[in-house]
């Protein structure tokens, strides 16, 4: 876990962020060649990376933001595998706003459990901003939470295709029926894109929660 100085120093942080944009950019920039405290390798030290200390910081941020609010929250998940929910129950006390999560590693599960419509699958396939805008709003349905988010990529190292290759990962968040998806090109071994899809996820969920006050 931080400690003090750490706290000290990303509040500092924040506020300078904050009185730019509004909003504080959790997502570090790069940090390059510090890949111990990270589940899996990049084989970029050029692109972002969240590490599992910076993490589990964010993830208290969220409990809070979502206590304060009196709010709730799920997640749908394909190419994680549960990953997401993993790393959010991992904090003590989650139970307090994290309600549950559903695993669509099959389009039939998107589509039966998410209501995903078959149409949306066919036409722009299950990696795509349709489909995890979709996945967000059904599992939000399924679970009666206030927010949610989802996700479905291609972690490798086989399934990548000229136009979706291994490690584009899209990302879909639905707070109160307000939702938004991004793409991400993340390039490392299978463990580390299934770490930073969930981490990149929960970190924007941050974001998002702290823009609304």
């Amino acid at each position: 876990m931080f400690n003090r100085a750490d706290e000290k120093r990303i509040r500092r942080q924040e506020r300078k962020n904050k009185s730019k944009s509004g909003v504080f950019p959790l997502i570090p920039k790069t940090i390059a060649g510090n890949t111990k405290s990270v589940l899996g390798t990049p084989t970029s030290s050029k692109q972002p990376m969240i590490t599992q200390r910076e993490l589990e910081y964010t993830i208290g941020l969220v409990g809070n933001q979502l206590i304060e609010r009196k709010m709730t929250l799920s997640c749908a998940e394909s190419c994680t595998g549960g990953l997401a929910a993993s790393l959010l129950t991992d904090m003590s006390g989650s139970s307090r706003w994290f309600v549950g999560a559903v695993v669509a590693y099959a389009n039939e599960v998107k589509s039966g459990v998410l209501g995903v419509a078959e149409s949306t699958l066919i036409a722009h396939g299950a990696v795509s901003s349709e489909t995890v805008l979709g996945m967000a709003y059904g599992v939000r349905r399924v679970m009666n939470s206030d927010a949610s988010f989802s996700l479905s990529g291609i972690a490798g190292p086989t399934g990548g295709t000229p136009e979706k290759p291994v490690g584009t990962v899209w990302i879909g968040w639905n707070i109160l029926g307000h939702q938004s998806s991004d793409v991400y090109h993340l390039t490392g071994d299978r463990q580390y894109i299934k770490f930073q899809s969930a981490a990149l996820a929960i970190t924007r969920l941050a974001e998002l929660l702290e823009s609304m006050i």
